[in-house]
């Protein structure tokens, strides 16, 4: 399984705006954690 990760992608919009772009390019694991402190997003989405 393929996922898409936003570790180095500290910036709020440009993280969420990633995560929706792979969302939409068929992406279903997005690896997130709260040390990268943008784990937040996905719990929005």
């Amino acid at each position: 399984m393929v996922g898409f990760g936003v570790y180095q992608i500290p910036e709020y919009e440009a993280a969420k705006n990633a995560v929706l772009t792979a969302l939409k390019a068929g992406y279903r694991l997005i690896d997130t954690a709260q040390g990268y402190m943008n784990d937040v997003i996905c719990c929005e989405l």
